[in-house]
């Protein structure tokens, strides 16, 4: 990543599945709340349930697309790390290797998710376990990345460890309680906050022409790198807000049928996820939403 298309092209993609993310999480949610108001529940008992990643029932029958596109997306960023690292017939650049190591990860993530979608036989939430192994690794070699580098270069690389351990924690929580909305929204408000910072240090590090250079010794200005940092935090919070508020609006607007439907599919994503360890209890809160809707 030692270039700025290094931080753009990872930025980008934590950017983009953490706003998919979102969006689907804020639907469950939402759609949840509005059948426990239709049956006249509290909105304390909710049928809400949690995924690592999120199918499109809209298209190609509810296969998971989304696993696929970041299987694709980390085997194109193994292969281009793989051949950039190569000089005159020699691979030379060996910090290559610790970014093939995390789009490894990644993409093993995302592998495990399909196999649970097309219920092979493997542990439930064996994605997420493999998902937080993946950020463990993340971390690992950003920690040890950093050997010689201007102290501004250490700093907005250490940075980044504090969404990563955000997206850890609350993936753990997530992992183990389901139906928890927050914890995932913990973990979907890290990985943007991991992605739109990714962005920003290739800006800070690379600068176009016609950009401010940066003083990577002046403390002074690495303050101002922390502060930054902070409206990073405050501005993917909005986001996430604002894709709250729309989503709200969209579920205001279905009827008894969509909700029944929405549902059912959540439903029965996490029984193929459960692989069957769930799958009784699952199927018996399908047929009780639909005897109350």
């Amino acid at each position: 990543m030692g270039r700025l298309s290094g931080h753009l092209l990872p930025g980008f993609f934590f950017i983009s599945f953490a706003l998919w993310w979102a969006y689907n999480i804020f639907f469950r949610y939402y759609v949840s709340r509005k059948e426990a108001v239709i049956n006249g529940r509290s909105r304390k008992c909710l049928r809400y349930k949690s995924s690592l990643l999120f199918p499109c029932h809209t298209c190609c029958n509810g296969a998971p697309v989304e696993a696929f596109l970041i299987v694709a997306a980390t085997t194109i960023g193994i292969i281009g790390e793989l051949v950039t690292g190569f000089r005159g017939g020699q691979f030379v650049n060996v910090g290559n290797t610790q970014h093939m190591s995390m789009y490894f990860f990644f993409g093993l993530m995302a592998f495990v998710n399909i196999l649970l979608h097309y219920k092979f036989s493997i542990p439930p939430s064996t994605d997420y376990a493999v998902a937080l192994l993946a950020i463990v690794n993340e971390a690992l070699l950003f920690a040890n990345h950093l050997h010689g580098r201007p102290p501004m270069d250490v700093l907005v690389h250490t940075l980044l460890l504090y969404p990563m351990a955000a997206s850890l924690l609350c993936g753990a929580i997530e992992m183990a309680y389901r139906c928890q909305v927050l914890a995932a929204l913990g973990r979907t408000y890290g990985t943007i906050l991991q992605g739109t910072w990714f962005c920003h240090v290739g800006f800070i590090l690379y600068p176009l022409p016609g950009m401010r250079v940066w003083d990577q010794e002046d403390h002074s200005q690495m303050t101002v790198i922390t502060t930054l940092f902070t409206v990073h935090l405050a501005v993917d919070l909005i986001v996430l807000m604002v894709i709250a508020g729309i989503v709200n609006l969209r579920v205001r607007m279905m009827d008894r049928p969509s909700v029944q439907r929405v549902l059912k599919n959540i439903n029965v994503r996490f029984m193929k996820d459960s692989n069957g360890s769930n799958g009784d209890a699952t199927r018996a809160m399908i047929s009780e939403s639909e005897d109350e809707l």
